[in-house]
């Protein structure tokens, strides 16, 4: 018979807590509140034959349900039993109805995920429509993270990146509440691992469907196809996608096109590609002063790309970068 893996409890700096010592040394009361509450204390205390406790517990779980949901007293009782002192000035202000709603979030996100990144930003997490309208109007949020649902996308909140969780290969789903294409480029509105609905998905000039499926495929000759038709639905975020494409193909003339029509629909990616071009020489006269100039723009528009480009030109450049300081 398989040797059963008993559960820990993390309780303060996130100590995994395997003895009654442990929990007295690391002691949390926040999180050993939901541990009664959801169950996992009483299955902590009894799989390690922690008699005499799981017998307290089962006193206090009748108090729980006789208190009229009077949280101190779980609490205060919680603290007698583990021989704590009960500090109830500290606990006024904690909002013991939002620790078990973040307790259980967590719970159906391991569902989910093991990816520590997801579940560090848990706050960031929406499984439902109501989660997500408060995270996407929320200016300090910009990363959200999609559960297996389908969610109405707020088209008025920019700066956002949409992130799904796949879930046995299924994505959550963006539905688009749209007659016409948008232009999530210029919103500043980003999709990743996310499937659009298919009312939305069947326009054919819809450059977001199209810039899922080249991302989506490994296959070159599938990605360019996919690429052009993002790009000329209008996507300049696929126009600068086409220029790196180009440009890893080594065919510089197509990348150099599509660099400088990413750049005339505004795109900032794309002054770094176009940059390197002109500093290494790549199907034009080598022109280091123009990379440079292409490099500050991108760099000014926020690429992160361009000012390391900025960057290195500064430090490695020629007396030409100088003397544009």
């Amino acid at each position: 018979m398989a040797k059963k893996i008993k559960i820990a409890l993390p309780m303060a700096d996130d100590y995994k807590a395997r003895t009654i010592d442990d929990i007295k040394d690391y002691f949390d009361i926040e999180k050993l509140f939901v541990y009664f509450k959801d169950g996992r204390l009483m299955t902590w205390l009894t799989e390690r034959h922690y008699n005499k406790e799981a017998a307290e517990l089962e006193k206090i779980k009748k108090l729980d349900a006789q208190s009229d949901d009077d949280d101190m007293k779980i609490k205060e009782a919680l603290c007698k039993l583990f021989g704590q002192e009960f500090k109830s000035e500290e606990l006024k202000n904690i909002d013991t109805d939002e620790l078990l709603s973040r307790a259980a979030k967590k719970k159906k996100l391991l569902q989910y995920t093991s990816d520590q990144r997801i579940i560090d930003n848990i706050d960031h997490v929406a499984f439902e429509q109501d989660e997500l309208d408060a995270l996407a109007h929320d200016d300090d949020v910009h990363e959200i993270y999609l559960g297996v649902n389908e969610f109405v996308i707020p088209l008025d909140v920019g700066n956002k990146k949409y992130i799904g969780i796949v879930k046995t290969g299924r994505k959550a789903v963006a539905v688009i509440k749209s007659d016409e294409p948008v232009d999530f480029d210029a919103k500043d509105i980003v999709f990743k691992d996310i499937d659009f609905d298919d009312k939305y998905a069947e326009k054919d000039s819809n450059p977001e469907k199209y810039l899922q499926l080249a991302n989506d495929t490994d296959d070159k000759k599938q990605k360019e196809e996919y690429l052009i038709k993002a790009a000329e639905a209008g996507s300049a975020k696929a126009m600068s996608e086409l220029g790196d494409f180009y440009e890893d193909e080594k065919q510089y003339d197509q990348a150099k096109k599509w660099y400088e029509k990413a750049i005339e629909k505004g795109e900032a990616n794309a002054y770094c590609g176009l940059g390197l071009i002109y500093r290494d020489g790549k199907g034009v006269t080598k022109d280091e002063y123009k990379s440079f100039e292409l490099f500050k723009k991108g760099a000014e528009l926020g690429d992160s790309n361009s000012m390391c480009a900025l960057g290195y030109a500064y430090l490695y450049g020629t007396t030409g970068y100088a003397d544009s300081i």
